[in-house]
């Protein structure tokens, strides 16, 4: 009997040399590379982008064909650096360096989700600068209302939970303080009008939530950061809970504003979104910040605040349950009866006064020194 092995196998390595197959690379010739684009930011801060590549090695370590890696097959996180100052959109790889006057760093970590499995460390670097950076007036904001204790913020926007302080006890207390190694202190009335303008006191007001109203070029004098501004507004009421406003024109301040009487984890709020303008900006008019396609976008920004809708109570330590707030400033018009503060409801926002025995809540700002 012939022997047909030998010949079989011979057929079968025959197609296989013939198969036309594409080689499989090796795991061990294969690396992935991240870089930022870019990775070194003035102190304006900016956004940037994490990108990927896949890199194919010959036997000498040469690369031979490069890819790039789809945002779907990695990720990246903050390793290193405050999470107040950068933050991350992980769906489309990009981060933001909020601007700052000191030299900050970062590391980002990027790891793929596919095989090559590859992990690498990316440094970010936001420069130091000698001339202040122009922040955000609502920046020195503090995000949360005082506690009863006058020694802590709160951590929610539930109306039930923030200290009540008569203004002689509010200016006591907070005159200057230091919360988590950060200074803040009671804010006068022109700091308090950055934030919210004085009201007419008539139905349209100035920041109205019920009715519609347009008020183009209101002269204001505030103090923004310890200094004094002067500049014209121009406010728009929608009606439908919401208005608008382009302020501080003419200033190295120039933002766009926005007032809302709104929900916030189910609680009843004053939302105020705020977005500093640059160079490019200096053409739009209160109309465009009025739509709502102006807020979709560039949303890394806006800062934000919310103001829970506190009540007050004339005899302490008494609440009311209504859905509105007063926010004690530190100045009184001379009167003994009453003071300057922020108050917000259902219909309106701006600057009013107060009866001075009353307990009010207590917004902290930031010291700019």
């Amino acid at each position: 009997m012939k022997k047909i092995v030998p010949i079989i196998l011979l057929a079968i390595m025959a197609l296989s040399c013939n198969s036309h197959e594409p080689s499989k690379v090796s795991d061990n010739n294969i690396k992935a590379v991240f870089k930022a684009n870019p990775a070194t930011f003035t102190a304006e801060g900016g956004k940037g982008k994490i990108e990927g590549a896949l890199m194919e090695l010959d036997k000498e370590g040469k690369v031979v064909k490069e890819s790039a890696i789809p945002d779907k097959e990695f990720t990246i996180s903050l390793k290193s650096g405050s999470e107040d100052q950068l933050t991350i959109n992980n769906e489309s790889k990009e981060f933001t360096i909020k601007a700052g006057e000191d030299e900050a760093s970062f590391v980002i970590e990027a790891k793929t989700t596919t095989k090559p499995y590859y992990t690498q460390e990316i440094t970010l670097v936001r420069k130091k600068t000698d001339t202040p950076v122009k922040k955000n007036p609502l920046l020195y904001v503090a995000e949360y209302n005082i506690d009863p204790t006058g020694l802590a913020f709160v951590t929610s926007c539930a109306p039930d939970v923030s200290g009540f302080f008569t203004f002689d006890e509010a200016v006591e207390k907070f005159k200057e303080i230091t919360i988590d190694n950060v200074k803040y202190h009671l804010p006068t009335f022109e700091e308090w009008l950055a934030i919210v303008p004085w009201s007419r006191r008539q139905s349209p007001d100035y920041v109205d939530f019920d009715e519609t109203g347009d008020f183009p070029n209101m002269e204001e004098d505030v103090v923004i950061a310890g200094e004094k501004v002067t500049s014209l507004n121009d406010y728009k009421a929608l009606g439908d809970n919401v208005s608008c406003a382009l302020r501080f024109k003419g200033t190295e301040w120039l933002s766009a504003w926005k007032y809302e009487y709104t929900q916030f984890d189910n609680y009843p709020v004053m939302t105020i979104t705020s977005r500093l303008l640059g160079e490019n900006d200096k053409s739009l008019t209160i109309d465009q910040i009025c739509e709502p396609a102006f807020w979709e976008n560039n949303k890394e920004k806006d800062v934000v605040r919310h103001f829970p809708a506190s009540g007050f109570g004339l005899d302490l330590p008494t609440r009311s349950d209504a859905p509105f707030a007063f926010f004690w400033s530190a100045t009184s018009p001379n009167d003994p009866n009453f003071a300057f503060g922020m108050y917000f409801d259902a219909s309106c926002a701006g600057m009013y006064t107060g009866h001075r025995i009353s307990g009010r809540s207590v917004r902290l700002f930031r010291s700019s020194k």
